[in-house]
């Protein structure tokens, strides 16, 4: 009896899933709050989801930073291109600050267009 029960508890643990659904990254992504939409990428670019690929080149002029412990000081802009990083497996040219950086920009976005990522 105990092996059954704990086959079954070892079934259910593996049945279970981490990831967020992208209904949950959507609402992050799509909230007013700054902490809500950074954690929403750091999701993305934890799971490397290529879905939101054209998501993260986009409104690349937000500058609004995050205040949670989690995120302390990381701006949305910044979050998006480490989430370009970790989805491409690829470093940018130059450092991911706070700061706006074409270079980098334009990195992330030759990669998507040379690995038929969705551009619109």
């Amino acid at each position: 009896m105990k092996i059954k029960i704990l086959y079954v508890f070892v079934i259910l643990l593996m049945s279970c899933n981490n990831k967020k659904s992208e209904q949950d990254v959507d609402s992050l992504i799509n909230s007013k709050d700054v902490n809500q939409v950074v954690e929403g990428i750091f999701i993305i670019g934890e799971e490397k989801n290529v879905h939101y690929v054209d998501f993260l080149l986009k409104n690349l002029d937000d500058v609004r930073v995050s205040n949670h412990y989690k995120f302390k000081g990381i701006s949305v802009y910044q979050s998006k291109m480490i989430a370009l990083k970790k989805i491409s497996n690829q470093a940018p040219p130059e450092k991911i600050t706070y700061k706006k950086n074409q270079t980098i920009i334009d990195f992330y976005k030759d990669w998507a267009i040379k690995n038929d990522k969705k551009l619109e």
